[in-house]
């Protein structure tokens, strides 16, 4: 739960101060948003076990926080 909600506080803070790619669109407007991890590290902060956690994070921030205001982040993923 701690874990879930730093990642909401962070998501949070990189939309509204960070300078972001914005994406057109009639209803929302979008902003691509990263995090940069690493994989197959064998360590409890790798991709693939604190992947789940951010995409829930981001869901929820979209959901609960951002979609009143009209704004919708989208996660941009390179492997």
């Amino acid at each position: 739960m701690h874990a879930q909600l730093v990642i909401l506080v962070f998501l949070s803070w990189c939309a509204h101060f960070s300078r972001l790619q914005q994406v057109a669109s009639d209803q929302y407007r979008y902003y691509n948003i990263g995090v940069l991890m690493a994989s197959h590290l064998d360590s409890p902060f790798d991709l693939e076990r604190c992947g789940p956690a951010i995409d829930m994070a981001l869901e929820q921030i979209n959901d609960r926080f951002l979609a009143h205001h009209g704004i919708r982040l989208k996660k941009v993923q390179e492997r």
